[in-house]
């Protein structure tokens, strides 16, 4: 394993809170040694600017865990991202440059905004074995002011940003680290956040360089907060009301039905059914990368995420899928702070973790900037507009009429 960085912050940002951990590398041990979880609620009102949710969440979080370390490696929220898939034809070595062009065009065909708004990343991989040898090319892409106003918040906090990747990255990874081979042949994991559930389905390959991993992922758009939807629409409660009742009693095993009231039993069921769908969304997206790849079914199915209710595990579950269970970190000597209770919330540091500090690891990085007197000048295809009221001067203006 080779060491990119030895001691750094690892910070996942979800659209519900965010999580930071003090990592530390020695040899081939991964330390997360402190930690701190915030959720944005406890701070703000929900039509707070999500920028200044996350400086604010990020200040809180920098004091519970202790950490005086400035690097970060930093997960963006899957809302702010798009994701895209395609094949590339079979080009020889020599044809770099020609390869770099139809990258290029397929990303101005494939991504639904322009080209001006966003930064877009590629990655590529090929399967030696598969039939028709093409080249597998996934293209990420993140709108340029919602990134700019994360990475604004995490220098106002006094961090600095070492790399920068998509949610959907820090899953994949930390899910290989916990699933070494033979395991991790072919796999679906599902994050079911509070917005976004993340479908990530990967599978080893015999790449050119050697063995690698052939990967395809999805951000759908029903996840924890669709319960908490459906549970006030249907029992006529508020939205916090509903909250409270999914996090109580919808989130836990659904053992006795005979035992909970007839509301927590509705509740239960209208999770069940929003789960049901997002297993619709699980298998259009596994005939999808079993088409473009040409995969098997996953024999391994993964479940994480803080929306993910405990009682509606066997709503998902599909019929070849042999194993659900997540293991801890073996591929690597992982020593994880006992007060961390919650493996699933973990995960994502643990691939943030990885791509800091194994140079096999899979991702795409969008911090290519420098900080020039607090103005964010990009170097991500030219230079984006400058952001001409400081941050925390709009954090004051947003405080004051609020």
């Amino acid at each position: 394993m080779k060491k990119n960085l030895e001691k750094f912050v690892a910070i996942d940002i979800g659209t519900y809170g965010l999580r930071l951990a003090e990592v530390r590398v020695d040899d081939d041990c991964v330390n997360i040694i402190k930690y701190s979880s915030v959720d944005y609620n406890q701070l703000f009102k929900d039509n707070a600017p999500f920028a200044i949710k996350v400086l604010n969440a990020l200040e809180i979080a920098l004091i519970n865990s202790g950490t005086k370390e400035k690097k970060a490696v930093i997960s963006l929220p899957g809302n702010n991202m798009f994701e895209s898939f395609t094949s590339l034809p079979p080009l020889d070595e020599r044809d770099k440059d020609r390869k770099k062009l139809i990258i290029d065009f397929e990303a101005k065909q494939n991504i639904p905004f322009s080209m001006e708004e966003i930064y877009w990343r590629a990655d590529t991989f090929c399967d030696s074995q598969s039939y028709n040898h093409l080249e597998n090319c996934a293209l990420i892409s993140v709108n340029k002011e919602k990134y700019i106003e994360i990475i604004c918040a995490v220098e106002e906090a006094g961090l600095k940003p070492f790399l920068v990747t998509s949610a959907n990255y820090a899953l994949l990874n930390g899910f290989i680290a916990c699933n070494p081979p033979p395991k991790s042949q072919d796999n679906v994991l599902i994050n079911v956040g509070h917005q976004i559930t993340s479908i990530i389905l990967t599978s080893q390959i015999n790449d050119v360089d050697g063995l690698k991993y052939a990967y395809y992922f999805r951000s759908c758009p029903i996840a924890g907060s669709s319960i908490t939807s459906q549970i006030s629409k249907e029992l006529g409660i508020a939205e916090e009301e509903a909250e409270k009742l999914k996090r109580e009693h919808v989130h836990r095993e659904w053992k006795n039905q005979e035992d909970e009231s007839e509301i927590v039993y509705t509740a239960q069921k209208l999770a069940r059914n929003v789960i049901s769908r997002i297993k619709g969304e699980v298998n259009r997206s596994i005939s999808v990368y079993r088409a473009q790849l040409n995969k098997n079914k996953p024999s391994n199915m993964i479940i994480t995420g803080r929306g993910f209710p405990e009682s509606a595990e066997d709503a998902i579950k599909l019929e070849y899928v042999t194993n659900m269970k997540l293991s801890f970190p073996s591929t690597l000597d992982y020593v994880i702070n006992p007060n961390i209770k919650d493996f699933s919330s973990i995960l994502p540091i643990i691939g943030l973790a990885e791509m800091a500090s194994n140079s096999d690891a899979i991702f795409v990085d969008f911090c290519e900037k420098k900080n020039t007197g607090g103005i964010i000048l990009s170097l991500v295809k030219g230079v984006v507009k400058v952001i001409s009221i400081p941050f925390k001067i709009r954090m004051k203006i947003y405080l004051k009429e609020n």
